[in-house]
């Protein structure tokens, strides 16, 4: 069985300790930084829907007013039923 230090067990400990914090300090600011960034997206992309919604609302708004006016239109060029129809002037009346 080998003997160890005590001085020598408690510095490898504390490089290894240290080490360690090195490499979840670099991962937890890699994170950090990643999170900023999807944050950024996320606010973007809600930005970017709300201005969609919006123009959806309008386009809706303005094929309603339109339809409303083709359906006007329409019934503005209905004419009456006429005894002159085309069939009277092949020889059938209809």
């Amino acid at each position: 069985m080998q003997v160890v230090s005590l001085p020598s067990c408690c510095s490898r400990y504390s490089t290894e300790q240290n080490l360690e914090r090195q490499v979840l300090e670099t991962q937890c600011k890699r994170l950090e930084a990643q999170h900023y960034n999807l944050s950024l997206t996320a606010e973007q992309i809600s930005h970017r829907m709300a201005d969609l919604m919006s123009q959806k609302q309008k386009v809706a708004s303005e094929r309603e007013r339109l339809q409303a006016e083709l359906e006007h239109f329409r019934k503005c060029l209905v004419l009456p039923p006429s005894p002159w129809s085309r069939g009277y002037f092949k020889g059938h009346p209809r």
